[in-house]
């Protein structure tokens, strides 16, 4: 599982949760950076503004890349 993420660093992915994050039961964002604890994710917000959320991997259902325009 860590290498399948490892793999996509950079990537835009969908990434499914457990436990919906602000109301939500996934989330779009840019895989910043894979780690033994999660990963974290870089969110848009707003056109140009990022937030970077961090998943661990209790929390993470299922991912998969989103197509990148």
């Amino acid at each position: 599982r860590l290498k399948d993420y490892q793999r996509v660093v950079g990537k835009l992915l969908r990434v499914k949760v457990h436990e919906p994050n602000g109301g939500k039961g996934s989330c779009v964002g840019r895989l910043t950076t894979v780690s033994e604890e999660g990963v974290l994710l870089a969110v848009e917000r707003a056109k140009g503004s990022f937030q970077e959320i961090a998943l661990s991997w209790n929390q993470i259902a299922g991912a998969k890349q989103e197509i990148d325009f």
